[in-house]
């Protein structure tokens, strides 16, 4: 009787005396429950509103598991945390849940380095490059990344180049989930070794501004605008200066649902774009149309190791010749991914060897097209440590097909 009794009174109040806000592991079907707050965990200096904004749900919609595992994917390529989980607990009334957002964060300074070497057989030429960014990818708590690169550059003939650049993203414009915007300026200074009868010092400065919107879960469609200026100074056989300007207009869509932005396992990456170049300040303006397009799917054979492949084509047509000039390759990429060893401090690292075809189609005549062919092999060693941030190594190799 007194079991019988426990069962009846005792037992129920019981249940009902329980934390409404532990996880729910069983129960209805999750996309039939209805979302009544989302709470943020773990997000010392970043804003819980920019968290939020990365899941495309409101207060009042019903659960969709897809979604909030699509959001966890978008929340891992702000790299603005270490660890991203999403989890459902109890919410204020019988139907309705609250949805968890526990992020642990990671420094918002980052550097990035990469040294690259690339030689070619018909030229016997080299060229050798130091890349060097430094960045904030959470100004102000907001999400909203400032970077600054250097790259010097060493080629044939001792040619040398010095390249900064400077990038600002802001993820959402106006507060907005959807909207974002990215601006850059770039100076370049290129000086010539040996050469007859042509500039030996050259100069570039551009303006870029993209304007995008993401649409479904990952795609996006954007529109750029480019302004470059060139200033080239002829010292053969007195010196000279020359002067002239581009402007770039560009449309793209594509789709990113790799996932990890330096280290993916998963996922594709697919991008289309259309251009127009005007070149102004010349002795005849022309104008050039652009088409292209990229892709690259990654699939994890196993925990070790990962086979990437890749496609990019490349048009373009100046208006001046029946013929467009075009360009694509087929690389094939297979990557080794070692285990963290958190004793040197190498939190993840991977080594490639990539191997891909390249082939040219180039106008020469109004009838005549010129066709090419090259294979560039690559080597490559990418890892992120504790102190130094994402290093890479690469060493690449022209030779013909």
């Amino acid at each position: 009787m007194k079991i019988i009794l426990f069962t009846i009174i005792v037992l129920p109040l019981f249940l009902q005396a329980q934390d409404f806000g532990e996880v729910l592991t069983s129960g209805p079907n999750p996309n039939e429950l209805i979302i009544d707050q989302f709470e943020c965990v773990g997000n010392a200096t970043t804003n819980c509103d920019l968290i939020q904004k990365e899941i495309y749900l409101e207060v009042g919609d019903k659960v969709n598991e897809d979604e909030l595992s699509n959001a966890k994917i978008r929340l891992q390529l702000r790299n603005l945390f270490k660890s991203v989980n999403l989890y459902l607990k109890k919410g204020s009334k019988r139907g309705n849940v609250k949805v968890v957002i526990e992020v642990e964060e990671s420094s918002a300074v980052y550097t990035e380095m990469t040294i690259q070497t690339e030689s070619h057989e018909s030229s016997k030429s080299t060229r050798d490059s130091l890349f060097l960014t430094v960045g904030h990818r959470n100004l102000f708590g907001l999400g909203k990344v400032l970077q600054v690169t250097a790259e010097l550059v060493k080629g044939e003939f001792d040619n040398k180049s010095k390249n900064f650049k400077l990038d600002y993203t802001d993820p959402n414009l106006f507060g907005s989930k959807k909207l974002y915007l990215n601006l850059n300026f770039s100076k370049n200074y290129d000086s010539i070794g040996e050469c007859y009868d042509c500039a030996r010092k050259n100069e570039e400065t551009t303006y870029q501004g993209t304007l995008g919107y993401r649409i479904f879960d990952f795609s996006y469609i954007s529109l750029s605008s480019e302004r470059n200026r060139y200033e080239s100074i002829y010292e053969s056989p007195q010196e000279q200066k020359y002067t002239f300007e581009s402007q770039t207009e560009k449309f793209s869509y594509g789709w990113n649902s790799e996932d990890d932005s330096y280290f993916p396992t998963q996922g594709e990456k697919f991008s289309v774009g259309f251009s127009k170049l005007r070149f102004f300040d010349m002795f005849m303006p022309t104008r050039t149309y652009g088409y292209d397009t990229n892709y690259r799917h990654n699939w994890l054979a196993s925990k070790s190791n990962l086979f990437v492949f890749k496609f990019n084509f490349n048009q373009q047509d100046s208006g001046n010749s029946s013929a467009p000039s075009r360009w694509y390759s087929v690389p094939f990429q297979y990557a080794y991914i070692f285990s963290p060893n958190l004793k040197s401090g190498v939190l993840r690292s991977r080594a490639f060897l990539e191997v891909s075809p390249n082939f040219f189609e180039l106008p020469v005549n109004n009838d005549e097209v010129q066709y090419a062919k090259s294979l560039l092999t690559s080597v490559g060693y990418t890892m992120e440590h504790r102190s130094l941030g994402i290093l890479r190594l690469y060493l690449g190799y022209w030779s013909s097909l």
